[in-house]
Parts: structure tokens; sequence; C-alpha cells
């Protein structure tokens, strides 16, 4: 019988092109539940009839707080996507001794996330999961690939000429693509004109010189300031 051991379950998440793990991550939950309807009809005696309707899943998260995890998602990071309310697609691999594999991949959004510190201890996170759409399941490893240039998405409403996101704050800012133009000149303070784009590092805006049109699509590239 080949067992999968507590230090071969791994949670991944797929951000910007490339699966990354969660640093320090201790133990991980997923709890999928089937709801059902009573079908018993009248004269089927003394036992009820039951049929499964839907599917139902959630998750866990649960480590050590850690702040600098090369090519991993930490603390903040994730609370920078609760915030920002973002869908996420994660899975949630094992292996056994033998090397066998067994993955559930789907999307999630984080419901909750807590950090605690104790004065004699280290400080540990919890984060909560909840999740939908259908569970793919997959028999492959999941294989570590990250470019360090990240993307996010916006769509204009009508006379938006301002961008925010949590995700941003404290990035380096490599482009704001406007419908298909390069707005690559980033500045962080004053007015914006021609191709620039200020980009304000602690809320996380970027501003550029006209307002849109509702349905624009805009996109910036960023990194993280350490590159990791």
């Amino acid at each position: 019988m080949s067992k999968v051991l507590g230090k071969d379950v791994a949670v991944f998440i797929y951000d910007n092109g490339g699966w990354r793990a969660y640093a320090c991550a201790r133990t991980a939950t997923l709890d999928v539940q089937t709801d059902f309807i009573d079908t018993t009809v009248t004269g089927s005696g003394n036992y009820s009839s039951i049929a499964p309707t839907r599917h139902s899943f959630t998750g866990t998260l649960d480590g050590v707080v850690n702040l600098d995890g090369d090519n991993k998602l930490n603390l903040p990071d994730l609370r920078q996507r609760q915030l920002a309310m973002q869908k996420l697609l994660m899975r949630f691999q094992r292996t056994d001794i033998d090397g066998n594999v067994y993955t559930d991949q789907a999307y999630f959004y984080i419901s909750g996330s807590s950090d605690t510190g104790n004065y004699a201890d280290i400080a540990t996170f919890s984060i909560s999961l909840r999740g939908t759409g259908a569970i793919t399941q997959i028999f492959t490893p999941t294989t570590l690939a990250l470019s360090a240039v990240r993307r996010i998405d916006f769509t204009s409403i009508d006379g938006q000429s301002t961008f925010t996101s949590p995700v941003l704050i404290g990035k380096e800012i490599l482009d704001v693509n406007v419908d298909g133009i390069s707005y690559a000149d980033i500045i962080f303070s004053g007015t914006p004109i021609n191709k620039q784009a200020v980009y304000d590092n602690i809320s996380g805006s970027i501003t550029i010189p006209q307002s849109l049109d509702s349905g624009i699509k805009v996109f910036v590239l960023y990194q993280d300031i350490d590159g990791s």
C-alpha cells in the first residue's frame, strides 16, 4: 500500500503564467460536500430515498508567517488578493511514497484570513477558501515555472482615468496598456501628459492623461520591488 505523507501534500496557486507555492504552509485542507434531496414516494415503506443535487467545496491553509519567500506567495500576497476579491486557480496535490500524484484543481475565493502573534511563540496564519465552479482531477505533477513579471487587467467605466487595486501597492510598474496603446513613461507625482501614467505606490493606483469610455480594456505589467 502506497501512502501519502503529510509533507507530500502541497498547495499551488496559478499566478501570472506559472504555479507558485504558499510560503511556510504547514497544513492544508480540502473539504468537498454533496447536497441531497429526499426522493421518497408514498408507499415506499420504512426507508427513505435520496438523490444528489450539487457539490460545494471549501479549503484552508495554515502555517507560519513568512514575508520573504522566493517565488512563493505569502500572507501579504494573499491578503492583497482577498481585498481585490480576486478569483484564484489552485491545486491541492498529493504525492505518495512511490511517486504517484493525485491533484484537485479548482477556482477559489479567499473568504477569510487571519494571523496571530504570540509573545512566546512564532506568528502563524490561517487562510479560508471558498470554491466556485467544478473540480478537475489531475494525475501528473505540477511544474513550478514563473515569470517575475505579472499582469493585472481592468475594464473601464465611463469617464474613468484612474485604476486602483491593492495588488499594485508597493510594486514596480513596467507598463500600462490602454486598448493596445502603451503608457510606459511612469511618473510618481504631478499630472500625466502624452504617454505618461502616474503611479501611487501607497494606494496602488494608476492614472492616465485622458478619461475613457466604458468597456475599454486596460492592463498593467508589474513586478515585486525585489524581482521575486
